[in-house]
C-alpha cells in the first residue's frame, strides 16, 4: 500500500507535489534479513493478485512500461557520469581502486555482464507481466504495524514477475545501506518469501520464470561501472545517496560483493531461460522451485 494522500499542490512549472500522511515506521534499512522475508511476501502477495487479474492496467493511470530498457538508454537516468565506451579502457581497470576489488576473474565477468544487459532485458520482457514499483530499495518501503507501506511509486507500471524483489536484494550494500554479507540470506530469504506470497495471491505460474525475472535485473547495475572505473582514476569525493562522504576502499569492496553476486545471477539467468522458454534445460545454481509456506 501507499501513504494516504493529504492534498496535491500545482507548482508555477507545471509539477505536482503531494502531501502525503507521515508513516513512523523504519524503513527497509533497518530491517532484519527476516523482516525483509516478510515484507518480500506482502509484495508477492500484492503482485500475485495483480499477474492473475490485470484490470489494472486498464485504467487512466499512465502506468510506465519498458523501463529497465528506458533506465540504460537514458544516459542520464541515473548519473551524468555515464559514458559506455570506458568500459574496454585498460588504463581505468588498473588504477589502484580497481584493482584491488576488481580484478582477475571478477573484471571479465562484470564485463560480460556489462556487454549482455539488453540480452537480460530481453529475458525479463517475455515474463509474466505484473504490477511494479520499478525503484524499489529499501528506503523506499516503510513498515508500520503488520503492513509494508512503498513510497515514491514515480515509475510504477507493468513489469516482470520477479523484478522488484531482483532490484531490492542488489540495492541493499550498493549504497552502503545494509553490509554485502547479508546477500546471500538475503537474496535466499526474499526469494522463498516472495514466491509463498505469489500463491497467496492467487498466481500459479513457473517458479522457475520467478528466479529467472529477480537474476536478470542484474542489468540494471552495469551503468554504474564506467562511472566507477572514471571516478577512481580521479582524485574523487566518493559518495553514496544522500551525498555522504565514504571511504573509497570500503565503497568499492562492498560494491565488488555486489557484483560477485550480480555475475552469479547473469550466469544464473543464462541457464534458466533455457528451462523457462523450452531450450535444452540446464541445472540452476541457486533453487529455482518455490518452497511449499
Amino acid at each position: 500500500m501507499q501513504p494516504a494522500l493529504l492534498r496535491v499542490f500545482e507548482r508555477a512549472d507545471g509539477r505536482l507535489s503531494l502531501w502525503l500522511r507521515d508513516v513512523p515506521g523504519p524503513s527497509g534499512e533497518a530491517w532484519s534479513v527476516d523482516r525483509t522475508g516478510r515484507h518480500a511476501r506482502r509484495l508477492g502477495r500484492a503482485q500475485g493478485r495483480c499477474a492473475v487479474d490485470d484490470s489494472w492496467a486498464a485504467g487512466g493511470v499512465p502506468w510506465s512500461s519498458g523501463m529497465l530498457r528506458e533506465y540504460l538508454d537514458t544516459p542520464d537516468a541515473a548519473s551524468a557520469d555515464i559514458e559506455w565506451h570506458l568500459l574496454h579502457d585498460r588504463e581505468l581497470w588498473e588504477t589502484p581502486l580497481m584493482r584491488r576489488h576488481f580484478g582477475g576473474a571478477l573484471r571479465e565477468d562484470v564485463l560480460r555482464l556489462c556487454d549482455e544487459r539488453y540480452d537480460l532485458v530481453e529475458l525479463g520482457e517475455r515474463l509474466p507481466q505484473t504490477l511494479c514499483h520499478h525503484d524499489a530499495w529499501p528506503r523506499n518501503f516503510l513498515e508500520e504495524a503488520d503492513r509494508t507501506v512503498g513510497i515514491d511509486w514515480a515509475f510504477a507500471g507493468s513489469g516482470w514477475i520477479g523484478a522488484d524483489i531482483g532490484n531490492y536484494v542488489s540495492d541493499t550494500a550498493l549504497d552502503l545501506l545494509r553490509p554485502a554479507e547479508e546477500l546471500p540470506a538475503l537474496d535466499r530469504t526474499v526469494y522463498e518469501s516472495y514466491c509463498a506470497g505469489l500463491r497467496d495471491g492467487g498466481w500459479d505460474g513457473d517458479p522457475a520464470a520467478v528466479r529467472l525475472g529477480m537474476c536478470v535485473m542484474a542489468a540494471k547495475w552495469t551503468w554504474l561501472v564506467p562511472v566507477m572505473l572514471k571516478r577512481a582514476a580521479q582524485d574523487f569525493r566518493h559518495t553514496v545517496y544522500g551525498s555522504r562522504n565514504v571511504d573509497a576502499d570500503r565503497l568499492y569492496g562492498e560494491r565488488a560483493e555486489v557484483f560477485r553476486m550480480l555475475t552469479s545471477w547473469a550466469r544464473e539467468a543464462r541457464e534458466l531461460a533455457r528451462q523457462v522458454f523450452g531450450r535444452r534445460s540446464a541445472a540452476p545454481t541457486t533453487p529455482s522451485a518455490c518452497p511449499s509456506p
